[in-house]
């Protein structure tokens, strides 16, 4: 059964570029463009799959004022944005006009079915680093999210599965024309496991 996961942009994006989406941006400003695609891959009629989806996001640095600490970036398409330099950029002192930032998110998705408390792959928590005092500023971090449901009851005319989550909450979710709807499901746990990869730094021109 796969889910239709929307989960996957709505983690992705703020992880990757949360630095240029979570700043002090005048309201006039729009969002910098980014180029995204997304591989969808499983086998007929087994439930679950694999979504493998990778974001980048290129920008000049067009000012920058060491004063107040921002910065503001600009893309190809002409789009501005001024970013709060976080206390956790060390190496803020090394950005220049002319440099490009690029920043790039890869998410993995893995949906599968499971008989109820089987063991599988834990989630291994998040890591992240980044430059070292004098070199041009630079982060990386991995994240990974283990979410698992039951499926509580099917509806055969919607090809449809409810599933119950960890926090009690339910969600009737569509099921891929190919597998077939059957009762066998009802009680079995279906895992989602949400790995998110960011790279992010600058280029000197």
């Amino acid at each position: 059964m796969k889910l239709q996961l929307k989960t996957v942009r709505l983690i992705a994006l703020p992880f990757a570029i949360s630095a240029l989406a979570a700043c002090t941006t005048p309201v006039e400003e729009k969002p910098l463009q980014t180029t995204s695609n997304a591989v969808v891959a499983y086998a007929d009629g087994t439930p679950g799959g694999v979504i493998s989806a990778t974001e980048e996001l290129v920008a000049t640095i067009v000012s920058v004022d060491k004063k107040k600490r921002t910065f503001v970036v600009k893309d190809d398409a002409g789009n501005q944005r001024t970013v709060q330099a976080p206390t956790e950029m060390v190496n803020f002192d090394q950005m220049v006009v002319g440099d490009r930032i690029r920043a790039v998110v890869a998410v993995e998705t893995v949906v599968y079915v499971q008989e109820p408390g089987k063991s599988g792959p834990d989630a291994m928590g998040g890591a992240a680093g980044a430059a070292e005092p004098g070199q041009k500023p630079a982060a990386a971090a991995i994240e990974q999210v283990r979410i698992t449901a039951k499926v509580v009851a099917v509806n055969k005319e919607k090809h449809t599965a409810t599933l119950k989550f960890e926090d009690g909450s339910q969600r009737e979710v569509a099921v891929r024309p190919d597998v077939e709807i059957t009762d066998k499901y009802i009680g079995k746990e279906v895992v989602i496991l949400i790995t998110a990869a960011m790279a992010a730094g600058i280029e000197k021109q």
